[in-house]
């Protein structure tokens, strides 16, 4: 029954994390057609660097948020650029503590300012 549960939660999560999606970034063309989103090692260990890099064009500003299982943000930084020569950013982060976890990452695009987003989920063992 607690696994049940544990597994509903992520769902819920999930479903809620999606949602808040602008609706203006599902019609827009001139985002990333999909965001690359790769999230390595997974699962990790305590204090261990976990690495997301994201594909992004030149024009494009991220935002990436961290939440624990229940919806809480554990991290998160915004305005994030690549360099000119680069078309991915890299992040290092760290987890203290075990879970399962939720990563969301944001792409802007500076001249339309239109968004779109992509969520993952990440173990720390």
């Amino acid at each position: 029954m607690k696994k049940f549960i544990y597994i509903l939660s992520a769902i819920f999560t999930l479903f809620l994390l999606s949602q808040t999606q602008d609706v203006q970034a599902q019609k827009s063309s001139t985002l990333s057609e999909n965001i690359t989103l790769n999230i390595f090692p997974n699962p990790a260990q305590t204090n261990q660097d976990i690495n997301f890099i994201v594909n992004v064009n030149t024009n494009e500003i991220l935002s990436y948020y961290i939440f624990d299982f229940s919806g809480k943000v554990i991290q998160e930084s915004t305005n994030l650029k690549s360099d000119s020569f680069k078309n991915q950013i890299e992040v290092k982060v760290q987890i203290t503590e075990k879970g399962m976890y939720f990563v969301k990452v944001v792409l802007v695009n500076e001249d339309s300012s239109s968004k779109k987003s992509k969520v993952k989920k990440f173990y720390v063992n």
